[in-house]
């Protein structure tokens, strides 16, 4: 199947054979084999679930509506012509394997400068949201003085149990309120009954640690800890040698490795200021920011 609605990746996946896409680190991703259906990025006008009931009121794909024109549609091989054919579908790709990738330091990121002097940058009032790998929530650069968490909610992609955020289909989101409960038994053990989230790799905490943390473990010397993939917001500010103190609140998202469904909205409507951090890399797209991917990232910084 050539099709210009369908990105060139997604149209060398669609053609090559079960053996070939086995073989290769990208071609398989996307694809479910036991249900034989693919998970595709769409980039649309309109409501999309209703306009796909309206066509084809006999189809049975799994539909994620996002905000600002994308969704994810989880569709079997043979009706993916149905879905191009559609005029209010303007084009169709497939997500990609994410791989960790090394991060500059504070300095070469020249953030000394903007956080000294008259006029210095706080960071107070923003929301800040990491897709990675987790978050080590019992972190004390992640809790108050009190000990409660700082982290306003986290969504594990990876997970197949429990609720997942309102408008997804996909993973489970713990709330501040679960977190807090988690924290408040008093060991890792009692807490992860509670809250099953830990970051294994520990990419994740490092990134988060770098975008908001407070400096209670790390002494405040921008020494970076270690993550794995998530979404994570945490409310304060910037503080003079690491990351966000006590003014910023976390959003917490592991994200599953062959991509991610972007922030739950219902986490960010009341923040005046978001920034969204994406600390996986991969090599099989030009990270110019023409992907719908990369477009996804962009409207939920806006």
């Amino acid at each position: 199947m050539e099709d210009q609605k369908l990105e060139n990746l997604l149209n060398l996946a669609l053609d090559a054979t079960e053996e070939e896409r086995e073989k290769s680190v990208s071609l398989d991703v996307g694809y479910d084999a036991e249900n034989r259906t693919w998970q595709v990025i769409v980039r649309h006008s309109g409501a999309l679930r209703q306009l796909i009931a309206q066509r084809y009121p006999d189809v049975s794909w799994q539909i994620t509506e996002l905000s600002g024109g994308y969704a994810i549609v989880d569709l079997p091989r043979k009706d993916m012509d149905k879905l191009v054919r559609m005029l209010q579908v303007f084009y169709v790709e497939k997500p990609k394997q994410l791989f960790f990738s090394a991060e500059a330091g504070r300095r070469a990121s020249c953030l000394s400068s903007l956080q000294t002097g008259a006029g210095a940058l706080s960071g107070a009032g923003v929301l800040v949201a990491v897709i990675d790998s987790g978050v080590d929530y019992f972190h004390p650069d992640f809790r108050t003085e009190d000990g409660r968490t700082r982290i306003v909610a986290l969504w594990d992609q990876s997970s197949s149990s429990g609720h997942a955020p309102d408008g997804f289909l996909q993973g489970c989101e713990y709330t501040q309120e679960q977190i807090d409960a988690a924290l408040a038994t008093g060991s890792r053990e009692q807490g992860y009954a509670l809250v099953p989230e830990q970051d294994l790799s520990g990419h994740g905490t490092a990134v988060l640690g770098i975008a908001a943390g407070n400096g209670r473990a790390s002494g405040g010397a921008g020494e970076p800890f270690i993550s794995r993939e998530a979404c994570d917001t945490a409310e304060g500010r910037l503080s003079a040698d690491d990351g966000i103190d006590a003014g910023c609140g976390i959003y917490n998202t592991k994200s599953r490795t062959d991509g991610d469904a972007g922030c739950s909205q219902s986490q960010l409507r009341e923040r005046l200021w978001f920034s969204s951090w994406k600390h996986a890399s991969g090599n099989v797209s030009g990270s110019d920011g023409k992907s719908l991917e990369e477009h996804i990232c962009d409207r939920d910084g806006e």
